[in-house]
């Protein structure tokens, strides 16, 4: 039955869904979780197709690969003397699975682009994929991320990488099944909003 569903990038008009997804996979991941994400702050932040796209057709030749965005614009002078921050460019994409019975999204793939500085080639990291429920054990979550592998392929990436918890052993064991490296040497190090405001104002302050 998996190989009847169909895979196609975002529409604005898919907004809800995404969010819902988002919603449903924090609450799967952390239960009582409230997540700060809003829809519009996803359609600001995702680049989107054209309401009259369609879904991908494997017979057919795959899309051009989406140029880059161009640079936000400058930044707009305030009555205060101060600029505000420019806009940012949309700069995530999401893939999207439709469900054959419904004709409706039914899990997503959520991804944006990263650099190899090494070999000086493009990559694409997965932030995200989820599949609802009730559609689980179809194969969708592989579909999707043969998708996304395609869509590195011509994009020329050298990489598609991504991150999954530790005790996620169910979702570990379905990626060792892909045939991916474990980057076991390696520690994700992040810094959250209020560290961001920090490490900013020692850069006021000239370090």
């Amino acid at each position: 039955m998996a190989a009847q569903s169909t895979i196609r990038h975002a529409r604005r008009e898919d907004v809800p869904a995404i969010l819902s997804f988002l919603k449903a996979g924090a609450a799967e991941q952390a239960p009582g979780t409230e997540i700060p994400a809003t829809e519009a702050r996803i359609a600001a932040t995702f680049h989107f197709d054209p309401p009259s796209s369609h879904p991908h057709d494997p017979s057919s030749p795959p899309p051009p690969t989406p140029s880059p965005t161009p640079p936000a614009t400058a930044p707009t002078p305030q009555s205060n003397g101060h600029s505000s921050p420019p806009p940012l460019p949309p700069f995530v994409r999401a893939l999207l699975i439709i469900a054959p019975e419904t004709g409706q999204p039914a899990g997503h793939a959520i991804y944006y682009y990263n650099y190899s500085t090494w070999i000086a080639r493009p990559g694409i990291h997965l932030e995200e994929l989820y599949v609802v429920p009730e559609y689980r054990r179809r194969g969708y979550a592989k579909l999707l991320i043969d998708a996304l592998a395609a869509e590195a392929a011509r994009a020329g990436c050298v990489k598609l990488d991504w991150v999954c918890l530790r005790d996620n052993e169910r979702a570990l064991r379905f990626y060792d099944g892909l045939g991916v490296e474990r980057m076991e040497n390696w520690m994700v190090l992040k810094a959250d909003e209020e560290g961001i405001a920090r490490l900013a104002a020692g850069s006021r302050r000239g370090g």
